[in-house]
């Protein structure tokens, strides 16, 4: 009985031994594979960092360039309505004011300063049209001031010719005469004169027309 025990235990220790082997050996795989995949998880990581770097170097990359032409494609529409402003400005400085208003309507200071050169462009507008209407009834006034000019200066010379005649009966009153034909002729000059700075003056407002 003791020999069939003594055996009994050898075969369960050796079954004892090939079963620790066996587990040792499967800790070792277990091991080995928890190593492999710790290894590949750790190598997709940096993969998966490496990609996300490169994805976020290109995108501000992208930005940045975008910006840029964003703010290329802003400052030359500033610079183009700025420009369209100026250019406006020195038309009405030069007299040109039939041109079109700017089309430019926003409510920027670009905006604002197109508003007040298009509101100067129509008041500057309706004072040259206030002043043609009143150089046309200035030149209609000087017209009619130069009829009247001449009708006075003919009943001028009438009336000198006739104080000459009277001034041949009497010395007193040929002095008088010649008093009041140098009087009519100094009223006959300035009544030439003011018709002369009408004309001036209509030759203004055509001028600034």
């Amino acid at each position: 009985v003791q020999q069939i025990n003594t055996e009994e235990f050898k075969v369960l220790q050796q079954s004892a031994n090939e079963l620790k082997s066996e587990t040792t050996e499967l800790g070792y795989q277990l091991k080995n594979s928890a190593t492999n995949i710790s290894n590949e998880t750790l190598v997709l990581a940096n993969e998966n960092l490496e990609k996300s770097l490169r994805i976020l170097g290109i995108s501000t990359l992208c930005s940045i360039i975008i910006s840029f032409i964003l703010m290329f494609l802003m400052s030359s529409k500033i610079r183009k309505n700025l420009n369209a402003v100026v250019l406006k400005s020195k038309e009405i400085a030069s007299g040109q004011l039939k041109n079109e208003d700017l089309a430019y309507k926003g409510t920027d200071e670009i905006g604002q300063l197109s508003a007040s050169i298009n509101e100067m462009g129509h008041s500057l507008r309706e004072m040259i049209s206030e002043i043609s209407i009143l150089s046309l009834d200035v030149d209609r006034q000087s017209v009619t001031l130069f009829e009247s000019s001449e009708d006075v200066m003919h009943g001028s010379k009438q009336v000198s010719i006739t104080i000459e005649e009277m001034a041949k009966g009497s010395t007193t009153q040929a002095d008088n005469a010649a008093s009041i034909s140098q009087k009519m002729n100094d009223f006959t000059s300035q009544i030439m004169t003011a018709r002369e700075e009408s004309e001036q003056l209509v030759r203004f407002s055509d001028d600034v027309e």
